[in-house]
């Protein structure tokens, strides 16, 4: 009977440990089925997480298999062949440790772009002009495809994102139109379906909406591009600039719909977009990034104002570039709109606008300028204007 109940233990166990690997084998979070994939002459990376030293086969369709070894983290990541454009293609990927397999479906290569930054980058085509027919011309698009990153801040570095609003979705008049201040990035959208058309609707295009109203560009700084412009976190994570929920004290999440346009005082936000909203991505191809920000620095004191911003931006550029391992990301940006306000002089948004432009002095940067584009009716306030359609287009004719 001893025997038996010996047996029945280790059986229990040997099952328990099996279903923790297999439930360990994944593809990374900031992956997934319909997604596009950069295509050559970059060598798109697929990762993802196993046990510690899996030997783990990844195959796209029927090419060569490429063996990747999970590190002492469980994190594994293999290249590709490089890949024109177009699909759909299947990823697969096998555990050497107990033979799981998981796919990635639907796939097309294409051309990847980040887009980042505040409210105006978060803000969405259903807030915009024409909400109702753009979300539905998106139904003509089906070769761009598109994921929207959840907003959540960490004080550390993280290897996944912690929260999804939007997995990877052909695009449609549902995927595009998710709501007020949710997904999809009006500007993103527009930047994105424009790129696609100069490029005869041949090149799939990725877009991975990445961005969170109020930040500031320390919070898409790591300490590295901090550093460049000598800036510290004197005063730890004792606070930060949005309402929220904390998460074991490393991380939280906005969670008040409607309110996620909010320009707030902030306390320490250093990195913190920067490493639950950036690094996830860091082993990802992409053909380069977009940014709308720059209203959280317009003002006086710490942090804020042309001078340091001049530095600071160029710096968060420079390192992403390092930080992904290409350097020769394009980087677009938006000089920004006008807006009413009663607690900023008329000269100090000129002065953050003008300072933008420092970023043009790096290789591969474009500006694409909102300074003609005020919108002092706006329902949303006259610092979110409504006009995101040119934008986008400005910022895809810098690319062409």
């Amino acid at each position: 009977m001893m025997g038996t109940l010996h047996w029945l233990v280790a059986a229990m166990a040997l099952i328990s440990v099996v279903h923790d690997a297999r439930g360990d084998f994944r593809f990374s979070n900031t992956l997934g089925s319909n997604m596009v994939l950069q295509r050559s002459p970059q060598q798109a990376v697929v990762w993802g997480w196993s046990t510690a030293q899996d030997s783990v086969t990844v195959t796209l369709d029927a090419l060569a298999p490429v063996v990747a070894k999970s590190d002492p983290t469980g994190m594994w990541k293999a290249s590709l062949p490089a890949m024109e454009a177009g699909g759909p293609h299947t990823v697969k990927a096998v555990s050497g440790l107990n033979k799981t397999i998981i796919t990635l479906e639907n796939v097309l290569f294409g051309d990847v772009y980040i887009c980042s930054g505040q409210s105006n980058m978060q803000f969405t085509v259903d807030q915009g002009f024409n909400a109702a027919a753009e979300t539905a011309a998106a139904d003509e698009f089906p070769d761009i495809r598109v994921f929207t990153a959840a907003l959540k801040a960490s004080n550390k570095p993280e290897p996944e994102l912690l929260g999804i609003a939007e997995p990877w979705a052909n695009a449609s008049k549902a995927a595009v139109g998710g709501g007020n201040w949710n997904y999809l990035s009006a500007v993103c959208w527009f930047f994105g379906r424009d790129v696609y058309v100069f490029l005869d609707k041949k090149v799939p295009i990725g877009l991975i909406s990445d961005n969170w109203g109020g930040t500031t560009v320390e919070s898409w700084s790591s300490a590295d591009a901090l550093a460049k412009c000598n800036q510290t976190d004197d005063s730890g994570m004792a606070t930060h600039d949005q309402p929220g929920t904390a998460e074991a004290g490393n991380s939280w999440d906005f969670q008040e719909e409607g309110k996620r346009d909010m320009e707030v005082e902030r306390g320490s936000d250093l990195s913190v977009r920067y490493n639950g909203m950036i690094n996830p991505y860091l082993p990802m191809q992409v053909s380069g990034a977009i940014w709308y920000q720059g209203e959280s620095n317009v003002g006086a004191g710490p942090r804020k104002g042309g001078e340091y911003y001049a530095c600071q931006f160029s710096a968060m550029i420079a390192d992403w570039r390092v930080k992904f391992n290409q350097p020769d990301m394009y980087f677009g940006f938006v000089q920004l709109a006008p807006w009413i306000s009663g607690n900023t002089t008329s000269t100090l948004i000129p002065e953050l606008r003008q300072s933008q432009l420092a970023a043009l002095e790096l290789p591969k940067v474009g500006v694409a300028t909102a300074a003609d584009k005020g919108d002092p009716t706006s329902p949303f306030g006259s610092i979110h204007p409504r006009d995101k359609q040119d934008v986008g287009h400005r910022l895809a004719l810098n690319v062409m």
